[in-house]
């Protein structure tokens, strides 16, 4: 990487971890609405989108992707589609955890398979899926 392009990424990630910190806390915030807190929920979905376009403008398609992912999961929620039940609000979670994490290692974004990351997304929310419906 050029200078710029670490200067760039360095701002991205200071940028992303206040991003990160501030939609932990309205997750913790939602997790408790009943009716749904649609404002929150705008605001924690409207910083998914600012996270994943920032890490597409910079290539970062790790992030992009889990971004994405976590993105179309708060857009079932907003449309009504879901709830924002513990075990989702966990999914949520460690899914943005795991953008901090990468945001940490920079050095080995480059090495992500992104595919196994949705992967393990997406296993969680199937066995979600299955588990209420036996309930």
């Amino acid at each position: 990487m050029k200078r710029i392009d670490h200067e760039l990424l360095a701002s991205f990630a200071e940028e992303s971890a206040l991003r990160l910190t501030r939609i932990a806390d309205k997750l913790e915030l939602l997790a408790g609405t009943r009716p749904v807190d649609m404002e929150l929920l705008h605001a924690i979905f409207r910083d998914t989108h600012s996270l994943k376009s920032a890490a597409n403008l910079l290539t970062l398609g790790a992030v992009e992707q889990i971004a994405h992912k976590l993105e179309d999961i708060l857009e079932s929620l907003r449309i009504g589609q879901d709830l924002p039940d513990e075990q989702l609000i966990d999914i949520l979670s460690a899914g943005y955890t795991r953008i901090e994490q990468l945001l940490k290692n920079t050095h080995v974004l480059p090495l992500i398979d992104s595919g196994k990351e949705i992967a393990a997304i997406d296993a969680r929310l199937l066995a979600r899926r299955i588990k209420n419906q036996d309930a």
